[in-house]
C-alpha cells in the first residue's frame, strides 16, 4: 500500500557534484551554500513488504546466533531486487491506466540493492547495461568500475581534493585499485570476488543486529524520523575519502515523518488534502543572492 518515501537525498547535491553545499564538501570556501534538500521530502511511493520468518531461510537455526564469526558465510542472507516487463510495449488507447498494452518475453529493465551502487560507483555510460544485465555478471560486468571509482576521478578533476589538502598520494591511493569497496560490499567475509558471488546485493548476517552495511535497517536512529546509519554518507565517504566515517555528503538526515515502530517499519503516507506538496504561496519565495566572493 502507500507509505511516505523513506529516503532522504539532496540530489541536487549528490547527481552534480559541483553543486554540493558546504557542509558536505569539507568546508569549501564557495562550495553551495547549506543546508541540502531533500527532493523526497512530500512524496509518497506504492510499496511491497515481505515478512519471512527466520525459520524459513534457517529452518536448523541461525548458525551461532549472536556470535559474529568473520571467516564464516553459513549465516549470510543476500538480497537483491529485480523489475522486468514485457519486451514489447505498445501504445493502447483501451488501456485507461497505464497507455499500453505489453507482449512478448519478459525482459530485465531495472534492479536495486545497495544503495547508490549504480549513480556512486558504475559510470554513467553503463547505467542502462547495469539495470539490464544480471547480478550474476557484476564483476565481469562492473569490476573495474568499483576497482577504479569514476567519482574520485571526478573530485580529482574538481579540484576537491587540492581545495581541502589532500595529499597527491592519497589520491593517487583513492583511484584505486580500490579492494577496500570490495571488502565492504562483501562484509569482510571470505567470498570470492567472482560473477555469482560478488555483487550488487543487500548482505545481511542474521547471526549479529543489524547495522549497515550488515543489512539496511530502516529507522532505528536517535529519534523517530531518523535512520541507524545515513547510507549515503557512509558510501560515498567510503568512495570518496577512503573512510566511510569522514562525514561527506551527508545532505539531510533526518526523514519527513516518524517511522513506524512496528512492521513495515515506514512512515504512515502523506494525507492528499492536508499534507505533502502544495501551498498557498504567500509569503513569496525570495531568490536567493549569489553567492559572496
Amino acid at each position: 500500500g502507500q507509505f511516505d518515501d523513506p529516503y532522504q537525498l539532496d540530489e541536487k547535491g549528490i547527481f552534480d557534484l559541483v553543486n554540493l553545499n558546504r557542509n558536505d564538501l569539507g568546508g569549501i570556501p564557495g562550495a553551495r551554500r547549506p543546508p541540502g534538500e531533500d527532493v523526497f521530502t512530500g512524496f509518497n511511493l506504492f510499496s511491497i513488504a515481505l515478512e519471512v520468518p527466520t525459520s524459513d531461510i534457517f529452518p536448523n537455526g541461525i548458525p551461532h546466533n549472536g556470535i559474529l564469526n568473520p571467516r564464516s558465510t553459513d549465516s549470510l542472507i543476500r538480497v537483491h531486487s529485480q523489475i522486468t516487463r514485457q519486451q514489447t510495449q505498445t501504445v493502447d488507447s483501451g488501456n485507461v491506466i497505464t497507455g499500453l498494452s505489453g507482449s512478448g518475453s519478459y525482459v530485465q529493465v531495472g534492479r536495486n540493492a545497495l544503495p547508490l551502487f549504480n549513480a556512486g560507483l558504475v559510470g554513467t555510460q553503463r547505467h542502462t547495461r547495469y539495470l539490464r544485465s544480471s547480478v550474476l555478471r557484476d564483476v565481469s560486468n562492473f569490476g573495474a568500475d568499483i576497482l577504479f571509482p569514476v567519482l574520485v576521478r571526478n573530485a580529482d578533476a574538481l579540484g576537491i581534493y587540492k581545495a581541502l589538502g589532500v595529499p597527491a598520494a592519497t589520491v593517487t591511493t583513492l583511484k584505486g585499485p580500490r579492494l577496500d569497496i570490495v571488502r565492504a560490499i562483501n562484509l569482510g567475509r571470505p567470498i570470492p570476488v567472482a560473477d555469482g558471488f560478488t555483487g550488487d546485493v543487500i548482505t545481511l548476517d542474521a547471526a549479529i543486529n543489524s547495522s549497515f552495511p550488515n543489512g539496511r535497517r530502516l529507522g532505528g536512529g536517535t529519534a523517530p524520523n531518523r535512520n541507524q546509519v545515513n547510507v549515503n554518507s557512509v558510501l560515498l565517504s567510503l568512495i570518496v575519502a577512503g573512510n566511510p566515517a569522514a562525514g561527506l555528503a551527508k545532505g539531510v538526515e533526518v526523514n519527513d515523518k516518524n517511522y513506524l515502530n512496528r512492521f513495515p517499519f515506514l512512515a504512515p503516507a502523506h494525507q492528499g488534502l492536508y499534507q505533502g506538496h502544495g501551498g498557498i504561496n504567500v509569503p513569496t519565495e525570495p531568490t536567493p543572492p549569489p553567492p559572496a566572493p
